[in-house]
């Protein structure tokens, strides 16, 4: 069945007038004007009544237009003139129709809203009013106490400028600042990004980082592989970790939103935020996460294997890790007892106990007197030089003794990288008389009960390459003159006619030595003087012993290894120049003392357990746990205070941290732990339990702001 369309034409539709502001006020009745009000609201009542005759012959027409309702029904009078019916509507109502009424009720409440944001936006009250909401409990410093004035403009650089400006800001892009920073990130990252050494060039790169070294990164990382399709090349293993945001569009605001409340987490990111970048995505932490590995070049400062240690002293019994360990103050780091608590019950220093037999039984010759032939007539007693070689500290101290410097730089030169002599005869024969002088005169400076620190400072800064007054040459110039008393009786006994020789005097060339009316103590702590080997020794008074501790720190950190061939049997060429002569001579005696890799080091047991590191030219040593690195990348991060308690037995550590077996492969062990599983992190962290989404454990910035 067809229904036909609306009849339009003005004889055949109802009266309607939708494009018309005003309309019949007898339509709500349903018997509306024919024609209806003008335009402009004027009442056409009078048109409908007037006639308008016309003559057609010899007789006169209504001509009433249709639109008024057409022809009257008696038409005009014989004379033509007009018969004058009543209108259909006595009282005409013109009225606005809806459309028009709304229209004027918009523009009236948009000039109210107008008037109301001039009045809010013109006010000291206007930053106020436009305020998003309160800020983090992190940035509540920002905000000014009541009825101080607003400080918008530490994080707005639109604040600075009127409210107009303020107002138009919410509706452009952030401008770029200076430094390529987008937006406001300026003003971020003077908080935020002040440590020394941040590259400030590739802030609002991805993670903050230069692409380049996170392509590198990419590269080289293992779960690279498995957070894309196995890529084939750096670009595509860079993809895998960085989709393709354009880095200068990354504004701190891209993640970071404040005006959220004070419970609000600046740091926190959904799973799909880190997804908009990472190329090779997985379901969550507990579906196709990539397996965990061990951390690479992970150190700790201590060298400490916990298999060897387990298995030494507990077996199958339960391993205490609280022996050890213990809890910071927050409980976020698991830190290192001090030695005396941690160690000590075991390694006791007595001499069944490796650990202080080492240190302990194995004291240092200080002094000693080198066997030389020198020129006839000199004052070198042969029964008192009775030493293979010049000791490490002596050789320190002649280095620094520029009188001495072409003799012991001749004798220096005929060692090898180890410090082994080979050949005792020098070339030239007066080359061993200026070193014997040389000896004596160090005997002379460091026995002098009023110049001897300060003589000493002044050598070990010409050794060292520093100052005199350098805080830590200073306190080992005091300490090695506590030598005096020693050094003074071996003198008297060994050596008596120094002063006398050094002063021109006639000296007897056959002195014999008085036997010395002393023997040594059994493990000897401190300065002692040894019979046996004609010497002054120092034995260490305990673990960390503050002389040895001082000492090794400054041979370590001014030793320079370029400077010595890199096999320690090799021959040394001669060296350039004086600088590159010191460089070897302290290196030397840093080997002698405490490098493993060059044998026979006396105090190797230091670094036994102390790692060593290098550092610019020359190395550190590590006395304490150097405390936690970032974990994998440098993006990982995990707290140990929520996970506290779990640890109702002393070895539930061991619920997380997995003690290697006997037969495990040394590549799969650090520390002597296997790799964390990820399957145990997950039987917690998962959904309706503990969190388990990326923030969780890993950082966006390597180095945290």
């Amino acid at each position: 069945m067809r229904h036909p369309l609306q009849q339009t034409g003005y004889k055949d539709s109802a009266y309607e007038r939708p494009n018309q502001k005003y309309q019949c006020g007898w339509a709500e009745d349903g018997r509306p004007c024919r024609a209806g009000p003008t335009r402009k609201g004027g009442c056409t009542a009078a048109a409908q009544a007037s006639c308008t005759p016309r003559k057609e012959g010899d007789r006169w027409h209504c001509g009433r237009l249709e639109a008024f309702g057409g022809a009257c029904e008696h038409g005009p009078m014989p004379d033509g003139a007009c018969c004058h019916p009543e209108p259909e509507h006595q009282v005409c109502q013109p009225r606005l129709c809806h459309r028009a009424r709304r229209g004027r009720l918009t523009l009236l409440s948009a000039g109210l809203v107008l008037a109301f944001l001039t009045m809010m936006l013109a006010g000291p009250w206007s930053l106020a009013f436009v305020s998003p909401g309160k800020l983090t409990a992190a940035h509540s410093a920002i905000e000014p106490a009541p009825g101080d004035a607003n400080n918008c403009s530490a994080c707005h650089s639109a604040a600075d400028g009127s409210s107009a400006n303020f107002l138009a800001a919410a509706f452009r892009d952030p401008p770029a600042s200076h430094e390529g920073m987008a937006g406001d990130s300026t003003k971020c990252v003077a908080c935020h990004f002040t440590a020394a050494g941040r590259d400030r060039a590739h802030l609002m790169a991805a993670h903050s980082m230069d692409p380049a070294q996170l392509k590198l990164l990419a590269e080289s990382h293992p779960a690279a592989k498995l957070l894309s399709a196995a890529p084939a090349t750096g670009d595509q293993a860079l993809a895998a970790f960085t989709g393709a945001p354009d880095p200068a569009a990354l504004a701190c605001s891209t993640c970071h939103h404040e005006h959220r409340g004070r419970d609000f987490a600046l740091t926190a990111m959904s799973d799909t935020s880190c997804q908009v970048c990472h190329s090779g995505r997985f379901a969550s932490f507990n579906d196709g996460h990539p397996e965990f590995g061990l951390v690479p070049r992970h150190r700790s400062g201590i060298a400490f294997n916990h298999q060897t240690h387990y298995e030494a002293n507990f077996g199958d019994t339960k391993f205490d890790c609280t022996r050890c360990h213990v809890a910071d103050a927050k409980g976020f780091s698991m830190l290192v007892k001090p030695f005396e608590q941690a160690c000590a019950g075991c390694h006791n220093q007595g001499r069944d106990d490796h650990h202080g037999d080492e240190i302990k039984k194995n004291s240092m010759i200080v002094f000693q007197l080198p066997e030389m032939e020198v020129a006839e007539g000199v004052y070198w007693p042969k029964d008192t030089a009775v030493g293979e070689r010049i000791k490490p500290l002596v050789r320190l101290l002649l280095a620094g003794d520029e009188k001495a410097r072409p003799a012991f730089k001749a004798f220096t030169e005929d060692l090898d990288a180890a410090g082994v002599p080979l050949d005792w005869l020098p070339k030239d024969p007066k080359l061993a008389t200026q070193l014997a002088a040389a000896m004596k005169r160090l005997v002379l400076d460091l026995t002098d009960p009023s110049e001897a620190p300060t003589r000493i400072a002044e050598r070990l800064a010409i050794a060292l390459d520093t100052k005199p007054d350098d805080p830590r040459v200073v306190k080992l110039a005091e300490q090695l003159a506590t030598m005096q008393f020693p050094l003074t009786a071996w003198q008297t006994t060994w050596l008596k006619q120094v002063a006398a020789d050094a002063d021109g005097k006639k000296v007897d060339l056959d002195e014999k030595p008085e036997e010395p009316k002393w023997d040594p103590a059994d493990l000897p702590a401190g300065w002692y003087v040894d019979p046996a080997d004609v010497s002054v020794n120092y034995g260490p008074t305990a673990h960390a012993d503050p002389l040895l501790h001082n000492l090794l720190d400054l041979l370590a950190a001014h030793a320079d290894p370029t400077s010595l061939p890199s096999d320690p049997k090799a021959e040394i060429p001669p060296s350039k120049n004086d600088a590159e002569f010191l460089a070897r001579v302290r290196t030397i005696a840093f080997q002698d003392l405490a490098s493993k890799d060059f044998g026979g080091a006396l105090y190797a047991s230091c670094v036994r357990c102390h790692t060593l590191d290098k550092v610019g030219a020359g190395y550190r040593i590590n006395w304490t746990v150097v405390g936690r690195y970032p974990l994998t990348t440098g993006f990982g991060k995990f707290n140990h205070s929520p996970h506290m308690s779990i640890l109702t037995e002393p070895d539930n550590c061991r619920h997380c941290h997995e003690i290697a077996g006997k037969d495990a492969a040394p590549a799969s062990v650090q520390h002597g732990f296997v790799a964390h599983r990820s399957e145990t992190c997950a039987a917690c962290h998962a959904p309706d339990k503990a969190p388990n989404n990326c923030v969780t454990c890993h950082f966006y910035h390597m180095n945290r702001p």
